[in-house]
């Protein structure tokens, strides 16, 4: 009988928790304008529809820490947040869209949704004005990965001693003739 009870407690409590743990409706859109009615979706995994975060009010998205999913697109527009790092475990989305986010100044979690994007989780991330470091992504992976990209290649003209990693962009002084020099880089 005791284990009854304790198998009865255990499945109503995680029933409980994947009801709440749900938000928002399916198909529709929820338009958040304030940090109050942000600190609403602090329990919420799962989003239902789109999630449209969308004034300088909202400043801390502490509350969005647990979500993984919203089923529509994620949008972040026009807000104060300085840091993106709440939202690591969102995974998967239609979209991520960040835009005029000028207090931005951590952004590592870009590079995770790029990732999403090669494993199909995410379909488009697209990034305009989000401050000084996190409009362009060789800018987020040197700040985030001391990734710099360039060309490698100490015998071509256009070498970057500060590159880690060659992206192709090597060029060569390739003659004219064959008889100017003989240079195997030049070959296609």
């Amino acid at each position: 009988m005791r284990n009854l009870f304790i198998i009865s407690t255990v499945l109503i409590s995680l029933i409980s928790t994947s009801v709440f743990a749900q938000c928002g409706e399916e198909g529709g859109q929820l338009i958040i304008t304030s940090q109050s009615q942000l600190e609403g979706l602090a329990s919420c995994e799962l989003f239902e529809g789109n999630l449209i975060l969308s004034s300088t009010n909202i400043t801390d998205l502490s509350p969005l820490s647990s979500l993984s999913v919203v089923t529509g697109s994620f949008y972040l527009i026009n807000t104060g947040v300085t840091d993106l790092s709440p939202l690591s475990s969102l995974n998967n989305t239609q979209q991520v869209l960040l835009q005029g986010n000028t207090a931005l100044t951590s952004c590592c979690e870009i590079l995770q949704f790029i990732e999403a994007t090669q494993l199909g989780t995410i379909m488009n991330v697209s990034l305009t004005n989000n401050g000084d470091l996190c409009d362009n992504l060789e800018s987020i992976m040197l700040d985030c990965w001391g990734y710099i990209v360039g060309c490698t290649d100490t015998a071509a003209l256009n070498f970057n001693e500060s590159a880690s990693v060659d992206d192709g962009s090597c060029e060569y002084y390739c003659p004219e003739s064959i008889d100017d020099i003989v240079d195997y880089s030049c070959e296609d």
